[in-house]
């Protein structure tokens, strides 16, 4: 194909990946998860320079400086919200999300051969009701998807000093994370195995030293690590008191395949050219089947890993696809198109019945912290007893600070003690004394003024009973599911 016709159907691509996913995106008044109002306000106070020091989490390893994750997405999303205001944040989402379609097309292209490539570019849009769910959310998964698989596709084409970059500007973008370095190791083990060809040298000097160059340039990198580490090291060794993340969940066997129907066909195709083709010695295909595995059981262990299961494994399915020439059967064909149609149907369900499942949870929330400001007194801390809302209060209230957000291993790594005592305030020394009540561990431990409760969650009913043994406390906000205390002063 010529040049200019070439660069017209990827201008196409990104236009249609960009108007499919903002219409998504525009559609819905609110965000999909909270945590897409702490990236927003968190970019607004960047681009201001008012983010440091980080005050709204003083209990948390980010009480003296924000150790940011995702240091050049933030800074990114700065650049759209410099050029459109709000509205900037879903436009950076939107063009983040196309520009990675855009990259995916290209290695699908390039690595299987096919005319069909349209049709598989709309499978991986539409082909995983959550991954597409995931991806509508104003979180780095895309950004993070865009310089993964563009390394990826550069060192398998053997351009190691843009891959060079790319490494270096993914440990910025996404600090702490070896996937790239991971699967590049994985594809020079491939080749060694079966080309004889030895890599190693090149991804020491293109990818690990780029890569830990940028933690000198960014030292904090260092920091993230270490914690992640640790966070790591404590999750793998059953630690019961950190399983209370809501993203960290498995998924059953079914419910991958219902969240991403087309990735599931990829993880069986992948499966059987293992076993049966391996002798063919294709080491893209072998690395993509193996990647796509190895995505698939960390999806088991926990559901995020679905938002790299689901463009691997459908570029997976592409390539074996055409490779070994599955065209041919026209009862697998028509399987294939119904269930991208049933997927279709599907991710526009899902993501229909979230919205309002999230609307539903965060309205009286918005309602509340709107109000927030006029109940109670500046600089005050309010002890926050489910921490996924400090995004949206942080969102719409910085003159409080707040007992713990964004995770609770932040709060966890900053003294272990203070989170059990978050998890049950039962633990804490002053509640063992007697005569104290909940309010003196509240004061004594976290110095806080207000305990803000919500009904129909597990804290709440962790709390009701000590709050009924406890006479000093004083309802200042009951409407809803929302229930805020006022604590008083020692």
């Amino acid at each position: 194909m010529k040049k200019d016709n070439l660069v017209l159907e990827y201008f196409l691509v990104f236009m249609v990946s960009f108007l499919i996913y903002a219409s998504f995106i525009f559609y819905y008044n609110y965000y999909f998860d909270s945590i897409s109002y702490f990236h927003s306000e968190y970019t607004k106070l960047l681009s201001e320079g008012k983010h440091e020091p980080f005050i709204w989490l003083p209990y948390s390893i980010f009480k003296d400086r924000f150790i940011d994750h995702h240091f050049l997405w933030h800074y990114l999303l700065c650049a759209f919200y410099c050029l459109f205001g709000d509205y900037g944040f879903k436009i950076g989402i939107s063009f983040f999300n196309a520009l990675f379609c855009v990259i995916w097309y290209v290695a699908c292209r390039d690595f299987s051969k096919t005319r069909n490539h349209h049709f598989m570019f709309l499978l991986l849009i539409f082909g995983g009701p959550v991954a597409f769910n995931r991806f509508i959310m104003m979180r780095v998964i895309s950004s993070s998807l865009v310089f993964l698989l563009l390394g990826i596709y550069l060192f398998v084409n053997r351009k190691y000093y843009a891959a060079f970059f790319i490494s270096f500007f993914y440990s910025l973008l996404f600090s702490g994370s070896i996937l790239l370095s991971a699967l590049i190791l994985l594809y020079a083990v491939l080749e060694l195995i079966f080309s004889r060809r030895n890599y190693f040298h090149k991804i020491f000097c293109f990818i690990i030293i780029p890569y830990a160059a940028a933690k000198f340039f960014y030292p904090s990198c260092l920091n993230i690590l270490y914690f992640d580490s640790n966070y790591f090291l404590i999750s793998i060794t059953g630690n019961p008191t950190l399983n209370d993340n809501c993203e960290y969940f498995p998924l059953s066997f079914s419910a991958i395949a219902l969240s991403s129907p087309i990735g599931f066909l990829g993880f069986i195709l992948s499966i059987y050219y293992i076993v049966f083709c391996y002798k063919e010695k294709n080491v893209i295909l072998l690395f993509l089947s193996i990647t796509t595995i190895l995505f698939f059981f960390l999806t088991r262990k926990h559901c995020r890993s679905i938002e790299y299961f689901h463009p691997f494994s459908v570029l997976a399915f592409s390539v074996i696809y055409k490779y070994k020439n599955l065209f041919r059967f026209k009862a697998l064909n028509y399987c294939v198109f119904y269930i991208f149609i049933f997927s279709v149907v599907g991710t526009i369900k899902f993501n229909y019945y979230s919205y309002q499942k999230y609307y539903n949870y965060t309205h009286n929330l918005i309602e509340f912290s709107d109000g927030l400001g006029e109940i109670v007194q500046p600089n005050s801390i309010m002890f926050n007893t489910v921490w996924s809302d400090f995004d949206l209060l942080f969102y719409k209230n910085k003159n409080v600070r707040y007992v713990c957000g964004l995770d609770t291993k932040y709060l966890y790594l900053f003294s272990d003690y203070l989170y059990k005592v978050y998890q049950n305030p039962r633990e804490s020394t002053f509640y063992k004394k007697e005569g104290m009540d909940l309010s003196d561990v509240l004061r004594h431990e976290f110095n806080a003024d207000y305990l803000m409760l919500r009904r129909n969650t597990e804290p709440y009913f962790i709390y009701t009973s000590l709050i009924l043994e406890d006479e000093h406390l004083q309802v200042i906000y009951n409407k809803n599911d929302i229930i805020l205390y006022k604590i008083p002063k020692i």
